[in-house]
């Protein structure tokens, strides 16, 4: 009886370590979950913020593009008004019409602005048919051609009533 007790305290002993590894294993595995859950709502916190840094700088190319667009296509407006300013210049020139018009001084400015698109201004100074003297300056915003086109054609119109 006494070698039976013995083996039965021993798997009882057995047992209960058994039980107490468990125990133990469990309480190590929660601990280890709840850090690793920490982990990851930490790491989706910093995704968070990385998607929203990334968006955020995403927005600023692509408002830098746009600018550069507006911008490209200020210079290629005031591009084809200089080769406009140009041939008209030469065909009076090849014309000879120094006779209807004598123009002594013709002058232009050109400021860009990234938000505004700039501001062409120009004058002539001129005698027309011999007696008068003219002088007419313009002032223009370059985000609107068509408007330029039309004051410019109103103010060369007027003057030769």
């Amino acid at each position: 009886m006494c070698i039976c007790n013995t083996i039965h305290n021993i798997l009882c002993s057995l047992h209960l370590l058994k039980i107490n590894l468990l125990v133990g294993f469990k309480r190590a595995v929660r601990r280890v979950s709840r850090k690793v859950r920490r982990g990851i709502r930490k790491a989706a916190k910093l995704l968070d913020e990385a998607k929203k840094a990334y968006n955020k700088a995403k927005d600023k190319v692509n408002g830098f593009k746009n600018d550069l667009k507006k911008a490209k296509a200020v210079l290629v407006n005031i591009e084809k008004t200089f080769r406009v300013g140009l041939k008209f210049l030469d065909y009076i020139r090849k014309r000879g019409l120094q006779a209807i018009i004598h123009i002594k001084r013709v002058w232009f400015d050109v400021s860009l602005q990234s938000a505004n698109g700039g501001v062409f201004s120009g004058g002539v100074e001129m005698d027309f048919l011999g007696n008068q003297k003219l002088n007419p300056k313009i002032s223009y915003n370059l985000r609107r051609i068509a408007d330029f086109a039309k004051k410019l054609f109103e103010l060369v119109k007027n003057k030769i009533k």
